[in-house]
């Protein structure tokens, strides 16, 4: 909801390297989504991956995020992808 993502992905870097931040699954699905609208996905992909890595693997709205990475910009993996839908 911010137009000044640069600020925005700063700012939340931060805050996830903080002891409080760093289990925080809110503060990193932001940033992931900062990350996609600024067109780094693969920044944005370790971000959801870490969530499902270390925070919570059946967070839905990372999986979907997930998912769509790799269907679009990974066409060999489409069996990752259609492993994280289901």
């Amino acid at each position: 909801h911010f137009s000044d993502y640069p600020t925005v992905i700063r700012l939340l870097q931060k805050a996830i390297k903080l002891p409080a931040g760093q289990k925080h699954l809110q503060a990193h699905f932001l940033l992931g989504e900062a990350l996609l609208f600024r067109e780094k996905r693969d920044e944005a992909r370790e971000i959801f991956q870490k969530i499902i890595d270390e925070i919570d693997a059946n967070h839905t709205a990372t999986l979907l995020h997930l998912a769509k990475l790799s269907l679009k910009y990974e066409e060999e993996s489409v069996k990752q992808a259609e492993a994280l839908y289901e």
